[in-house]
């Protein structure tokens, strides 16, 4: 079992997909926080918006182009459907990216809007 931390960000954390990350990640014990974006609650603290995640040490949330992604490792992508795309392609080619949302989950854009 490894013990070292993978270092993640989690974009979109002011909202319900990112906040529920933010919980699941501080509790894994191969995880480490270092980065919280969310562009409409930049520069604030997480718990004020999200009161059950106070008292974790977690790092302000800030805008992706605050983040210093030579830190990150892993990055948890919480952004509503259809803007989720945009932002991954911006990131450096070294940060792993797990998606929650359903921008990649089919090849055809048309299959997506059908469904």
């Amino acid at each position: 079992m490894s013990t070292k931390k993978v270092r993640i960000a989690v974009i979109g954390a002011s909202g319900y997909t990112g906040a529920d990350l933010v919980r699941l990640a501080v509790a894994h014990p191969n995880m480490e926080i270092v980065a919280l974006t969310a562009n409409s609650h930049a520069g604030q603290p997480v718990e004020t918006v999200y009161p059950h995640l106070s008292g974790l040490g977690l790092p302000a949330m800030v805008t992706n182009d605050e983040v210093d992604w030579a830190r990150v490792d892993a990055a948890f992508c919480g952004l509503p459907h259809a803007t989720s795309q945009q932002v991954i392609v911006t990131l450096p080619e070294h940060v792993k990216v797990i998606d929650m949302s359903a921008d990649f989950r089919l090849r055809n854009p048309d299959t997506y809007k059908q469904w």
